[in-house]
């Protein structure tokens, strides 16, 4: 008589979690990140906002401040989580000149201290675009004796260069500074709080944690 060979069958290995398991888990993950743009993101720009200026045609917000001499105005603009203007085109600085006014020297964030001729954004951004009055920018007083501009020179928006030894050095004690257009605030779940989601997730957690146990003694025993 002929026998069948027994055929051994392995036990499945302890552990091992269902997908369903991970699934929960993801869930959790995602409700807690949900739970956290509910609350709102860190604000980086100044707490009080109501003396800015918004320019509709960018969204960017705009001051004019009383500060003294170039640097002393970047520091104070630093503080209030911006930096001296940065112009990017023509219609912008006509919208400036409009704020603003035409008839009175600003300091904007134009410089060359960095290297001389090369002038640069204080702000970092590209040079896309200047409006230099004639024969500006020059060094009047000598090589790199001229550093920082101002606008409304000799007509209103043209802008000058001006150093320490510059004779209306001392008169220019104002600046126009600039904050980037505010990131949007993500939108909350209608209806559902941050402490909500809160206690969403912990119960999705609970039954994550409860399932994967319960499903491990049932195939290990």
């Amino acid at each position: 008589m002929r026998y069948a060979p027994e055929i051994s069958r392995s036990k499945p290995t302890c552990g091992k979690q269902p997908s369903i398991a991970w699934m929960l888990l993801t869930i959790f993950l995602l409700l807690l990140s949900l739970g956290r743009s509910a609350a709102g993101p860190t604000r980086l720009f100044a707490a009080d906002l109501s003396d800015w200026i918004t320019n509709p045609s960018n969204g960017n917000l705009y001051k004019l401040i009383q500060c003294g001499a170039w640097s002393a105005c970047e520091v104070e603009a630093l503080s209030q989580g911006s930096h001296l203007v940065t112009v990017n085109n023509a219609s912008e600085q006509s919208w400036l000149v409009t704020t603003f006014g035409g008839g009175e020297l600003f300091w904007i964030g134009f410089t060359d201290q960095a290297v001389n001729g090369t002038w640069q954004w204080i702000s970092g951004q590209p040079v896309t675009y200047t409006n230099w009055a004639s024969g500006e920018p020059n060094d009047f007083w000598g090589p790199a004796s001229e550093n920082w501009a101002a606008m409304n020179w000799s007509s209103p928006g043209r802008w000058v260069d001006f150093g320490p030894v510059s004779p209306e050095w001392s008169s220019i004690t104002k600046a126009i500074i600039e904050q980037l257009a505010p990131t949007p605030t993500p939108t909350p779940i209608p209806g559902v709080s941050s402490i909500g989601l809160a206690i969403m997730a912990g119960v999705m957690l609970g039954t994550f944690l409860w399932f994967s146990r319960s499903k491990k003694r049932s195939v290990c025993d």
